[in-house]
C-alpha cells in the first residue's frame, strides 16, 4: 500500500489485495504469478535454473533488470534470494519479487532508509553481488 501511495509502478511486484484471516492466523493475499503460454505455475528462479528452463545468462539479465527497478524506485527490500524471485514467462522472462519487500523491523534503520534514498539504494546494490554469487555457487559457474 505504501508503494501505491508513492505512485510506484508494481512492474516487478505482485499486486497485494490485503489481509485475510486463515486457520493459521492473519495472511496477505497476493496476485498469483502464472505463465499461461508456458503453462507453468509460479516457478522460482532457483527451480527454473535447476530444471534448465532458463540459462544462467538469462537469469543474470533478469536479476539485473529487477535490481535496476528496485534502485530506480527506492523499493526497500529485506530478503533478496532465488526462492523469493518468481518468473513470469508471459512477460518475456520477467522476475517478480514475491517476498522480502519492506523492512524486517520498522526500526530507525528502516525509517532512515525510507527517508534517505541514497542509503536504500546502497543497500540494494550491496545485495546484487550476493544473489549473483548464490547463482554461481548453486550452478557451479564462475563470474
Amino acid at each position: 500500500q505504501l508503494l501505491k501511495k508513492r505512485k510506484i509502478p508494481l512492474d516487478y511486484l505482485p499486486e497485494c489485495y490485503g489481509w485475510i484471516d486463515t486457520n493459521l492466523g492473519k495472511g496477505l493475499v497476493y496476485e498469483r504469478i502464472f505463465s499461461t503460454s508456458a503453462r507453468l505455475d509460479s516457478l522460482t528462479l532457483k527451480a527454473a535454473l535447476k530444471r534448465k528452463i532458463v540459462s544462467v545468462d538469462v537469469a543474470l539479465y533478469m536479476v539485473k533488470q529487477l535490481l535496476d527497478y528496485l534502485v530506480r524506485y527506492n523499493v526497500i527490500i529485506s530478503d533478496l534470494s532465488m526462492s523469493n524471485l518468481v518468473i513470469n514467462f508471459d512477460a518475456k522472462d520477467k522476475l517478480y519479487l514475491v517476498d522480502g519487500v519492506g523492512g524486517r523491523n520498522l526500526d530507525w534503520k528502516y525509517k532512515l532508509r525510507k527517508r534517505l534514498p541514497l542509503i536504500s539504494r546502497y543497500k540494494i546494490k550491496q545485495q546484487y553481488p550476493n544473489i549473483i554469487a548464490s547463482i554461481g555457487r548453486e550452478f557451479e559457474v564462475d563470474f
